[in-house]
Order: C-alpha cells, then structure tokens, then sequence
C-alpha cells in the first residue's frame, strides 16, 4: 500500500521556548539588563518584580 504525504513546509520557525526561571518571560526576550536580574533573582531564591521590557 502507497500512502501519499503532505509536503513538509519550506521552513519551520525556530522558537525558543525556555520560560525564565524569574519571570513568565522567554528567555530570547530578554535584554542585558533583563538577562543579569533575572540570573540574581533566580541564583538568590528572591521575589522580586520583573525588568523585562515586555
């Protein structure tokens, strides 16, 4: 029996799905600020508010 696929896409984006370990952000989405405040938040066990800019 010969079964007939669907081509795949062209291209499949590539989404970085790591959520922060501080905030509910993605990672990506941080900025250099966001990146250091968060990486102290996390390393401390601190709660704290967010900086990300999104």
């Amino acid at each position: 029996m010969i079964t007939e696929l669907a081509p795949l896409p062209a291209s499949v984006p590539e989404t970085d799905v790591t959520v922060c370990p501080a905030c509910p952000h993605a990672t990506a989405s941080h900025d250099a600020i966001a990146t250091r405040f968060c990486a102290a938040t996390a390393s401390g066990v601190l709660h704290r508010g967010c900086v990300c800019t999104r």
